[in-house]
């Protein structure tokens, strides 16, 4: 197969680090905003936006990160599930599968450049 920029396949390893880093930065932006509107929220709601916040900081250091990509994964599959489709909703349910496509191409991609994660 012909490819346009052969010369930017030695980089491979970057576009990981780049999904990494917008997906640990969104997910610490929302676990932050839940964990401080938190107000009369249930426990439940409390835990996962902590499990949110935790795995958001490991993705981002690149420490844990396929485990920390199937967590944020389930945990948007969850959400996902658990919305109402209306107008209103659609854009958060496209930036759902969009967070939920990411964090899968984690998983099988691994951690990328500058990450404690290692390939075995």
């Amino acid at each position: 197969m012909l490819n346009v920029f052969p010369s930017l396949l030695s980089f491979s390893l970057i576009a990981p680090l780049i999904i990494r880093l917008a997906i640990g930065a969104i997910a610490i932006y929302f676990a932050y905003k839940q964990l401080r509107n938190r107000g009369d929220t249930p426990s439940k709601q409390y835990v996962l936006s902590s499990l949110t916040l935790v795995c958001g900081i490991l993705i981002i250091i690149g420490l844990f990160t396929q485990l920390a990509a199937v967590a944020l994964s389930v945990i948007s599959i969850i959400g996902f599930l658990k919305t109402e489709w209306s107008a209103i909703s659609t854009k958060r349910s496209a930036l759902d599968i969009l967070f939920i496509v990411a964090t899968l191409s984690l998983i099988f991609s691994g951690a990328g450049f500058l990450a404690f994660d290692l390939p075995l």
